[in-house]
């Protein structure tokens, strides 16, 4: 590759010219012939450096993994590396949060089961989300044949700034509607569950309140109103389906026929947990078909810690 880059640059450098009367002393002489062709010659091995350096690299990691297998970098393991760098600092009255996965066919074990967090069953991935274990515990907690694995449940936070005008979405609209009508793509008919930090009345009334199926709150679970205190699911929910009734039109969605389910997982500082997320897929999982939902959108991300062969989020988006 670095190769091909200097051979462009050896065929570039004869065409350069100046505009206006030429310089005297800008020639070609025998000596700039030989700077120049000691600079393509290191340049060019540099190049061969490099892909052998490639190359080289390459072999040691040996053949390729094939798209949908899992390959040699993907670990057997019973705790993610969170986990045990946890039990390994010794901390007894330390807690965590855990996305524990069963065996298959296989129950948590009783004494864990005081730590289930609310709604915390993840039918997605045959497991659940924890709550407050105690460190101490979990050496006795992987002992048990009937854990699968033990991940950490890290910390989840919201993503996208904006969208609709990023892919010109607002194209279909940019008419006031007839491009709409003349195309019908609006998304009526199709319901959209959206995974965020909720959904308030401002956007609700923009919407047009009987096209909102479900508000589920899997921040605080005693919360049964529509709440956003940060204001990005709203922004992304407005994205999706706003009709720009509350800006005239301006800012409408990219389909603002579509229904909308609203999952709220990230708090008023726009932060959450994976196994927040995975509760709200799960949610999907169980109520999808009834509530029409064909769409899910996640504006939220986590950092990436392990293969996605074994991250629980992966497992369940999948």
């Amino acid at each position: 590759m670095f190769a091909k880059s200097v051979r462009v640059m050896m065929l570039s450098i004869p065409r350069i010219s100046t505009t206006g009367s030429p310089r005297r002393k800008a020639v070609w002489g025998p000596k700039r012939s030989l700077a120049v062709s000691s600079l393509v010659i290191s340049l060019f091995c540099l190049g061969l450096s490099a892909n052998a350096l490639a190359a080289g690299r390459q072999g040691r990691r040996g053949p390729q993994a094939k798209p949908g297998q899992a390959s040699a970098q993907v670990r057997n393991y019973k705790f993610d590396d969170e986990v045990t760098r946890r039990i390994n600092r010794r901390r007894p009255f330390e807690t965590a949060n855990l996305i524990v996965t069963l065996q298959p066919g296989a129950e948590l074990p009783v004494r864990f089961r005081r730590y289930v967090e609310w709604d915390g069953k993840l039918d997605i991935i045959n497991g659940y989300a924890l709550a407050n274990v105690p460190v101490s515990a979990l050496p006795a907690l992987g002992a048990e044949t009937s854990i699968h694995r033990v991940h950490y449940s890290r910390a989840a936070r919201k993503q996208d700034a904006l969208s609709s005008v990023a892919v010109n979405a607002n194209a279909f609209d940019a008419d006031h509607g007839v491009n709409q009508q003349l195309y019908g793509y609006t998304g009526t008919g199709v319901t959209v569950a959206v995974i965020d930090s909720g959904l308030t009345n401002d956007i609700v009334e923009d919407l047009a309140d009987p096209r909102v199926r479900r508000f589920v709150d899997f921040v605080n679970s005693s919360n049964v109103l529509r709440t956003d205190g940060n204001g990005h699911g709203t922004h992304v929910t407005g994205i999706v389906g706003g009709t720009g009734q509350l800006s005239n039109r301006k800012y409408a969605g990219i389909a603002p026929g579509t229904s909308i389910v609203s999952l709220r997982v990230l708090d008023d500082t726009g932060q959450g947990s994976i196994a927040a997320v995975i509760k709200a897929l799960n949610w999907v999982y169980k109520f999808g078909r009834r509530e029409n939902i064909r769409v899910v959108n996640m504006s939220v991300g986590a950092a990436p810690t392990e293969s996605y062969f074994t991250d629980p989020l992966t497992l369940a988006a999948k």
